[in-house]
Order: structure tokens, then sequence, then C-alpha cells
């Protein structure tokens, strides 16, 4: 796991389900609001959320999705689109949940820095 981990390009925080941090998305349409997401962890690259089997729609690897916003505690809450390439899914139907996998495309400075900070503080979630 250590040689996994050490090839990720970027540092990841781990959020608990307790601590709600949650996006809502926008779908590949671009026009239609998408779920209510749980974000599991997040890095400068990307994310991780699921979304539960009765809210599930028809995302793929591969297509483009907006996160419109981000709501958590402070400093993670913000309301600026960002468009993610779904990277992988996983979907088993014994599962109560379908995840994620999601790399930011053109993730704006400011946000980039944000992310940085909340990693690097370890405050908000697990480091890994």
């Amino acid at each position: 796991m250590d040689n996994f981990n050490n090839k990720r390009r970027y540092e990841r925080i781990f959020f608990g389900r307790d601590q709600n941090i949650v996006g809502q998305l926008s779908l590949p349409d671009g026009e239609t609001d998408g779920p209510q997401v749980t974000i599991l962890n997040l890095s400068e690259g990307g994310l991780h959320f699921t979304i539960t089997r009765r809210d599930h729609v028809a995302i793929k690897d591969g297509e483009r999705i907006l996160l419109k916003s981000v709501s958590g505690p402070p400093p993670l809450k913000f309301a600026r689109p960002i468009t993610m390439e779904v990277k992988w899914v996983l979907d088993h139907d014994f599962l109560e949940h379908i995840g994620y996998g999601c790399e930011f495309i053109d993730l704006p400075e400011e946000l980039a820095e944000m992310i940085r900070d909340v990693v690097a503080s370890g405050n908000l979630g697990s480091k890994g």
C-alpha cells in the first residue's frame, strides 16, 4: 500500500461520513442539476465522492461533470464550478453507495492553494 500512496502525484485528505463534506454536481449535459454527493477524499488533483444508490444517475468513465459547490467546514465551503473528468466508477449491486473518482480539469489556482492548505493542515480529516 505504501508504494501505491507514494506514486500519487498529490497528497490527499480523507473525510469521514460524519464530517458531512457535501458537493453539488451538474450532469454531463451541463444544464441538469445532479445529485448532492458525499466527498470522501480530496487532493489538488481531484476527489472521490459517493452517491446513494437511490439517488444514482448515469455517470460513466471519461465523462466530464461540474462540481458546482462544496459545503463543509471553512475553508471547504465554496460555490465555483470546477470541471472534473470521471476516472473510475465503483458500482457493485451489494453496495449501498456508488463511488466515483474524478480528476480536476483546469483547477483555478486559488482553489488549488486552498486545497493544498486543507491537506497540509490535516485539521479536517486524516492525511494519506
